[in-house]
């Protein structure tokens, strides 16, 4: 695979993985969970799946032609999303304007997983 192909290939995996780190190092926003109704919608945790969700599907496409079967490419991602994740929680406990949450390592996980199977889905059935 040439230089092109391969930015090409891992652009939308390293973009997503860098807005997720920059918006994991920055002071969090006030009211992560808003009123909707009866129900208390945490949007923090809705980011966290959808960000990962996004950053599992953009690294499964990378990983998606390559020689592994589609269930190591997806417990390689769900892996990878997971260190990245606790990685990034662990960093947020040191600094002084975020804290770790295991609840944010949690929903990191689960997006990333739904990520891997909605682009595994697609490709399986066009």
């Amino acid at each position: 695979m040439g230089p092109r192909a391969a930015l090409r290939r891992w652009f939308p995996s390293l973009l997503v993985a860098t807005a997720i780190f920059v918006g994991s190092i920055l002071p969090a926003p006030p009211g992560s969970s808003e009123v909707v109704g009866r129900f208390v919608v945490p949007l923090d945790l809705l980011a966290h799946v959808i960000g990962y969700a996004l950053l599992g599907g953009a690294l499964a496409g990378a990983l998606a032609d390559g020689p592994l079967e589609r269930r190591t490419v997806a417990a390689a991602v769900i892996a990878l999303v997971a260190v990245y994740g606790t990685g990034l929680e662990i960093l947020q406990g040191v600094l002084p304007t975020r804290d770790f949450s295991t609840a944010d390592v949690v929903a990191n996980v689960v997006g990333g997983a739904l990520g891997v199977l909605v682009l595994l889905y697609r490709e399986r059935n066009g």
